[in-house]
């Protein structure tokens, strides 16, 4: 233990390197949060004494260390958590030094730094504060919700990666944590999300006269699908909702609703191609319908079509 006496005041220091507790630093606790695998960590410009639940990242650039306490308090660090960590979601929300923690790739960012000042100062604000509490809160969740933004561009990800890393937050993780999110219905606005991913990558082909690109998507509480199609005739809008009508994306490829029960859409996805359109159908639950699940069906659809064009053409 180290004993300073500094303006009349003594502090002491537990450690073998008395440098090693000088200002500033970032404070990191070694548990993190179980609900989405998010670690806790502060930049700090205070002494503090803690316990070995917590560990001291020291350095004597400020925006080095804000960059580090942003990079490890976003989704990004908790992608790699569910990736790498050895503890992360086994038994206690520990995560180990050399193994979970201090191996997340940092980005050094002013746009962060700042970012992680805003957040800081708005946590101070809140909790010295009884009134306004939940119109801070809001503000908070807007500022964290840039700042993941921020660094997955300044990691340079591709609009599919930043899909599967919020595929890991948003359902992974919560189903490790047996969360019911990932199985509820997925709005119309999460449907048309996937449907466009679609629609964008179709429509640089088809989009063009005397063909333009068109997709339907049908649902109801327990099944959701869609239907690609070539037409001839230029639709009104490309993606057309019909509420409650799954049976008839059934008609259309030649199976009866009536003849399969509930369970069977729970178990199973149906694909395939009829001569103008090609279509899919699932059970309507939010995991199914992601962005990241629309990128990896696009690429089953794209792959079975180079397969079938390559067939023809050797015929």
């Amino acid at each position: 233990m180290f004993q300073v006496v500094k303006n009349g005041i003594k502090r002491y220091y537990i450690g073998r390197r008395l440098k090693m507790c000088i200002i500033p630093y970032v404070l990191l606790k070694k548990g993190f949060s179980r609900q989405n695998f998010l670690l806790v960590s502060a930049y700090t410009e205070n002494e503090f004494v803690f316990t070995d639940s917590v560990t001291a990242i020291r350095g004597t650039e400020k925006n080095i260390l804000k960059s580090i306490a942003g990079c490890l308090n976003s989704f990004f660090s908790s992608y790699h958590l569910l990736l790498q960590g050895s503890s992360a979601g086994v038994e206690r929300e520990l995560g180990h030094n050399e193994e979970d923690r201090f191996t997340i790739p940092i980005v050094l960012n002013q746009e962060i730094a700042d970012k992680v000042d805003k957040i800081q100062s708005l946590y101070k604000e809140k909790n010295n504060r009884i009134m306004h509490a939940e119109t801070l809160e809001s503000q908070i969740e807007d500022e964290e919700k840039v700042l993941n933004e921020t660094i997955l561009d300044s990691f340079r990800l591709t609009t599919p990666e930043k899909s599967l890393i919020d595929y890991a937050i948003t359902i992974t993780i919560p189903q490790i944590n047996n969360q019911e999110a990932p199985l509820a219905n997925p709005s119309e606005k999460q449907l048309v999300k996937y449907a466009k991913i679609f629609a964008d990558h179709f429509g640089k082909r088809w989009n063009k006269e005397p063909t333009f690109f068109e997709i339907d998507i049908y649902y109801n509480e327990y099944i959701a699908g869609m239907n690609f199609k070539v037409v001839k005739q230029k639709p009104h809008q490309i993606i057309n909702i019909k509420q409650e009508n799954a049976g008839d994306l059934l008609k259309l490829i030649k199976i009866g609703e009536e003849k399969i029960t509930d369970v069977f859409f729970k178990q199973r996805d149906i694909r395939g191609f009829n001569k103008t359109s090609f279509y899919i159908v699932k059970p309507n639950q939010y995991k199914n319908w992601h962005e990241a699940m629309a990128y990896s069906d696009l690429s089953e659809f794209v792959d079975a079509m180079l397969k079938a064009e390559t067939s023809t053409g050797n015929k």
